[in-house]
């Protein structure tokens, strides 16, 4: 393993070599706001270039994330009050990372295998007609049947109320009405005598100073 331009033979020495780069190249920190920082290219572990970064944590204290370049594999993470006691527990995980390579090939092979097999049968299903076409077409022809009926009844009830329809209950117990209240209250024939049987006679006023057909 080599980080920076010194090489480490055994695990000890790399766990030194790297807890030195990381005390030298994180001392700010992370910046306010930011979730992670990059540190920059670490170093080489089996012809894999290892890049560094500080990343923020729900403790006050930040993780030391050491990535394999171009590999697809989780990072070795350890907290960076760890890597300035003793880094030895990354060097361990990069062996790991390094180790799992041609597993993590099948894996991401088969998940790409995967992919196209499900990218065909989404391509084959868009070429498919739809299987509910039928019943969707029979629907809106229905749809629009019934807004055609609809519109016929609308357009007939004006129709009905204007020719004067005898048999409409209403229409015909208004006409009963109108024939009760004329032979009820008949219109008196102009030119008639008062005093007649259709308007009674008015009586005389009394004398002043006479009793009921008594004379004094």
């Amino acid at each position: 393993m080599t980080v920076g331009k010194r090489r480490a033979i055994e695990r000890p020495q790399a766990a030194d070599l790297i807890r030195d780069w990381i005390a030298t190249n994180a001392r700010g920190g992370i910046p306010y706001g930011r979730p992670q920082h990059p540190l920059g290219e670490l170093g080489e572990v089996s012809g894999l270039r290892v890049d560094a970064a500080l990343k923020r944590t729900l403790t006050a204290t930040p993780n030391v994330e050491l990535s394999l370049r171009g590999v697809p594999a989780q990072p070795a993470t350890l907290g960076l009050d760890v890597v300035r006691q003793d880094a030895l527990s990354l060097v361990r995980q990069l062996e790991r990372r390094i180790q799992d390579i041609p597993a993590l090939a099948d894996r991401v092979e088969a998940a790409g295998v995967a992919a196209a097999e499900e990218a065909a049968r989404a391509q084959h299903g868009l070429a498919q007609p739809f299987k509910h076409a039928d019943a969707l077409k029979a629907a809106t022809t229905r749809a629009s049947e019934i807004a055609i009926e609809m519109q016929n009844r609308q357009n007939a009830q004006p129709e009905a109320a204007t020719q004067g329809d005898p048999a409409d209950p209403r229409a015909a117990a208004a006409a009963e009405i109108d024939r009760i209240a004329r032979a009820s209250f008949p219109t008196p024939v102009q030119g008639a005598a008062r005093g007649t049987a259709a308007t009674p006679a008015r009586r005389p006023p009394r004398a002043p100073g006479r009793d009921n057909d008594v004379s004094r």
